[in-house]
């Protein structure tokens, strides 16, 4: 029994040196969060100044803390997405990354956005590409489940 209870209180008295060790090594430094939180402020703003569509897409895939009042006035990344997207409807590449920032899933919580002029676009330009087609049926299996895939095939032959 005493080397139970000595194992036990050897341990516990470990345990208990090591629990600040621990804690200190798992906080995250402010400092740090703020740099980085400035770093995406910093990329956003320079993508999106582009006068390339392509380069501007990509800001749209910038991550931003919208709780963070610094970035309340800064465009949201739909907003950046949908003005590369008008702003190249014949690109591929803005219409395929406009394309892929889409939700293709429906939720309770809230409005799904579902990409379809891009998805239009995309399939349109790249209507030979069986990669560009997993957006087309995503969006069309959302309207008729049941006949998504059939109609996209059918409208693919009626253009060839």
């Amino acid at each position: 029994m005493r080397k139970h209870v000595l194992g036990s209180t050897l341990t516990l008295a470990l345990a208990a040196t090591a629990l600040p060790a621990v804690a200190t090594a798992t906080m995250v430094d402010e400092a740090d969060v703020a740099a980085y939180r400035q770093q995406q402020r910093d990329k956003l703003e320079i993508l999106r100044s582009d006068g390339s569509p392509r380069v501007q897409v990509l800001a749209g895939r910038i991550w931003l803390d919208n709780d963070n009042p610094a970035n309340r006035l800064l465009p949201k990344p739909q907003e950046i997405v949908a003005r590369a997207v008008r702003l190249a409807p014949d690109d591929a590449f803005v219409q395929w990354a406009a394309a892929d920032q889409g939700s293709y899933t429906s939720s309770p919580c809230g409005p799904t956005t579902w990409p379809e002029a891009e998805v239009a676009n995309l399939a349109r330009l790249e209507a030979d590409n069986a990669g560009a087609w997993q957006y087309a049926v995503a969006t069309l299996q959302r309207l008729e489940p049941a006949n998504a895939a059939v109609r996209l095939l059918a409208q693919s032959r009626a253009r060839h």
